[in-house]
């Protein structure tokens, strides 16, 4: 039960769940998942940093983004450390999941839109208007537009420029500039 194939199929089962929205049984499996992979593989294995992506996944999915958090940035750690992973998909979807996060804690920081209007993701609340007196919503703003802007270039090198997932990371950066009010850097994104 050590070998890679079993955690190929595990990994199937594991997605089943996840699909079905059954985040416990998903995460059951894919925690069984990694322990095969690190034993397998070794635990600074691409596929180990794989499903630490998919495990913070599960973890995000169920609210519990500190959770979801660390299990990203152990799969970004491998990601950087391993040269065959720098410029990789699976790299961009990791760095994607983090620019994500980021971009969801700062909506969850504005249950009242300050100027009385939402916008299509939910809520707008540029810095200037919040009051962030620690920083922390702009740490999570520059957190997120430097991960964003680390998967556009990881898929400009890998897909070319004119690929959709370009743009959707493009789109991704121009909705944080737009979030921070920051009109020309949006639209120097385009």
């Amino acid at each position: 039960e050590t070998h890679p194939d079993m955690a190929q199929s595990m990994q199937a089962l594991g997605d089943i769940y996840i699909q079905r929205k059954k985040h416990d049984l998903a995460l059951q499996q894919y925690t069984k998942v990694l322990q095969i992979r690190k034993t397998a593989l070794g635990a600074a294995h691409p596929e180990v940093a794989y499903t630490m992506k998919v495990i913070g996944d599960i973890h995000r999915a169920q609210g519990d983004t500190k959770e979801a958090l660390a299990w990203y940035m152990q799969a970004r750690d491998i990601q950087k450390a391993n040269e065959a992973s720098k410029i990789h998909l699976n790299s961009a979807a990791t760095l994607q999941a983090l620019g994500d996060l980021h971009q969801e804690q700062l909506l969850r920081h504005c249950a009242v839109c300050a100027r009385g209007w939402r916008d299509v993701r939910g809520c707008h609340v540029p810095i200037a208007l919040s009051g962030d007196p620690d920083g922390e919503m702009q740490e999570d703003y520059q957190k997120a537009l430097d991960a964003f802007r680390e998967v556009r270039d990881m898929r400009v090198q890998i897909l070319g420029e004119g690929h959709l997932d370009v743009a959707a990371a493009i789109y991704s950066i121009g909705v944080v500039c737009l979030e921070q009010e920051a009109y020309t850097e949006a639209m120097e994104s385009l």
